[in-house]
């Protein structure tokens, strides 16, 4: 049984999906469609879920590939129905994954894993970096942003969490931005949650709104006391 989409959520597709979606870039205003195209069909690239539009067919996906174009990754958005889709991977899976750190973002996501076994089976990892440990393929650069998941937590935890990726952004010169998710539906960043802000942006995957700060960590706390 397919598990429960969720945002950056890595997808494989069908052979037949991949050659619908080749064609749609072939098709595409941008002056590397012909590029993107065939490095889809010749590449294990996988789809990202994203927040559907009006327009999609199904499930929202979103392309990154390993080409840039003045300094900018080159990105295809597309849809797809779940019968198009093969196999499922969630950030939280990829973590656990074996890598090098040769690179600055996967030097600082090894002092992460060390830092942060508490968090182990609650943090995931999604953008650059984990498209690079999934596909082996030149994502990654040292400049790169490191993009972090987080389901649920304590108030607590969560401030300490920042604390700690501060620390090792400012030690290794990565930037990290983590993501912590709410009753598993809402998406919003750690370090608006951890401000003195009054509210935060939540994405869903099909709506993005503003949420109250003090309830978002009110609901984390009450969360964890109600769990067995």
């Amino acid at each position: 049984m397919m598990p429960v989409l969720k945002r950056h959520d890595f997808v494989w597709l069908t052979p037949a999906a991949r050659e619908r979606i080749a064609t749609e870039i072939s098709h595409s205003d941008s002056t590397k469609a012909l590029r993107m195209a065939c490095a889809f069909l010749a590449t294990e690239i996988p789809g990202i879920v994203r927040r559907s539009a009006p327009c999609d067919i199904g499930i929202g996906l979103g392309i990154s590939f390993p080409i840039r174009c003045e300094g900018s990754r080159l990105r295809f958005a597309t849809s797809v129905t779940r019968d198009e889709i093969r196999t499922v991977v969630s950030p939280v899976q990829v973590i656990e994954r074996p890598f090098e750190a040769r690179l600055k973002p996967l030097q600082a996501l090894e002092q992460i894993k060390q830092s942060l076994p508490g968090l182990a089976g609650k943090i995931g990892i999604y953008g650059a970096t984990a498209l690079q440990m999934l596909t082996g393929l030149a994502y990654l650069h040292d400049g790169s942003d490191l993009d972090l998941v987080i389901d649920g937590g304590t108030p607590e935890v969560l401030f300490e969490t920042h604390r700690i990726l501060s620390a090792i952004a400012e030690s290794t010169g990565v930037n990290i931005d983590a993501e912590v998710i709410l009753d598993g539906i809402h998406g919003m960043k750690l370090k608006e949650l951890v401000s003195e802000q009054k509210t935060v942006l939540a994405k869903t995957l099909h709506s993005v709104a503003l949420m109250c700060r003090r309830d978002v960590l009110q609901s984390l706390a009450l969360a964890h006391t109600a769990r067995p």
